[in-house]
């Protein structure tokens, strides 16, 4: 969900349009679950061989950034 209440969608809103993409499989979560933890980094740098290329370390926030960027929100959504 957005941040700015003046910018909210109803989660009903957007199960309507996940429906109408053919996307059945997603869950609403509590971003404040999330765990965020240094080994994953870790594993990154170390046993991927794909650090460092898109989305992956070191092209991230840190463990500490991506921790207080989860905390901010008040719900989410994973679609699978």
């Amino acid at each position: 969900m957005l941040k700015n209440p003046t910018n909210m969608i109803s989660n009903e809103k957007i199960e309507s349009i996940l429906i109408n993409q053919g996307l059945s499989d997603y869950k609403w979560i509590n971003p404040k679950e999330i765990v965020v933890a240094h080994w994953v980094r870790v594993k990154c740098t170390y046993g991927c061989s794909d650090y460092g290329l898109g989305t992956c370390p070191p092209n991230t926030p840190s463990v500490n950034d991506c921790d207080s960027f989860f905390k901010e929100y008040k719900s989410g959504l994973i679609i699978r």
